[in-house]
């Protein structure tokens, strides 16, 4: 957790300046989890070292899951040159059901969101969320709604930057996993992480569906992104096989997962009987032969 000091040195005031940070950032296979920042938003400047430094951290293969609200998503932006933008009135009242297909993941991450709950809530005024059309190239919607994302996820890719010389060598670029392949082709392979996002002050005095969720989306955004098994050698990756359950893997015999469905208090389910007939249009017959008395 970002605020241990055991992480930050000095006591807590050093933030991101670490020694410890600065180690972790060149190398592989970490995840930071940043609680809500209420009133402790880390300013440094974006183009310095320390911005820089959080930029290499995430694309060097590692996972950054931020949790909050304005304050969290305005550090997305602002570190590492997104547009992200709230809800309108920064509400939405919610469910935010979980999605059944995660565009971008494995299959073992894939497996580990499908364990989180089906619905989260919303609690008053406690959960923030993004407008969808502002999620950058390369995001995956977990929980949502029709126009907003409470939690998401971003693969964060960086390369050498083009402009390096034999004299000059600059901090490296931001690439959208989509051009990837071509830096790639170009003799800068991408390096990339994850940036994920939970939309929730979590002040709970007890643990609710919030924490389970937390818990299954730091496990999947700190899956390694196939770039980082071998950058110097980086191909297009093949099409992936079809997961467990899905069309043409393994179980694909299985029942699919169902959307949750929501009862509305006014809406009536047709029911049906053993011979396909519709249970409302018997029901409706005395009327109808009512009716057409009436008319004869």
């Amino acid at each position: 957790e970002w605020r241990d000091p055991m992480f930050l040195g000095n006591n807590g005031v050093a933030t991101f300046r670490s020694q410890r940070f600065r180690r972790i950032s060149s190398t592989c296979c970490s995840t930071i989890v940043i609680p809500p920042m209420e009133w402790d938003f880390p300013v440094e400047s974006p183009s310095k070292s320390i911005g820089q430094r959080l930029r290499s951290f995430v694309a060097n293969g590692n996972a950054l899951v931020l949790t909050g609200g304005i304050l969290d998503m305005e550090f997305i932006n602002r570190y590492f040159y997104y547009q992200l933008e709230n809800g309108d009135g920064n509400f939405a009242a919610g469910p935010f059901p979980r999605l059944l297909k995660f565009q971008g993941l494995d299959c073992h991450q894939t497996a580990t969101l499908h364990q989180a709950p089906e619905v989260l809530p919303q609690k008053g005024i406690s959960v923030t969320v993004v407008k969808k059309e502002s999620l950058p190239q390369g995001s995956t919607v977990i929980y949502g709604s029709p126009k907003n994302t409470p939690v998401f996820l971003i693969k964060f890719c960086m390369a050498d930057n083009p402009l390096n010389s034999e004299s000059e060598t600059l901090p490296p670029v931001k690439v959208l996993p989509q051009n990837c392949a071509a830096s790639a082709a170009a003799g800068r392979p991408c390096s990339c992480g994850n940036i994920c996002f939970v939309g929730y002050n979590y002040r709970d005095r007890y643990p609710s569906r919030w924490d389970t969720t937390l818990k299954h989306v730091v496990e999947a955004c700190s899956a390694i992104p196939p770039e980082n098994s071998n950058p110097a050698l980086y191909k297009p990756a093949p099409k992936a096989a079809p997961c467990p359950g899905e069309e043409g893997g393994e179980g694909a015999d299985m029942k699919p997962l169902t959307a949750p469905e929501y009862w509305d208090g006014e809406a009536e389910k047709e029911e049906k009987e053993e011979g396909g007939t519709p249970l409302l249009l018997l029901l409706r017959l005395p009327r109808l032969l009512l009716l057409l008395l009436l008319l004869l």
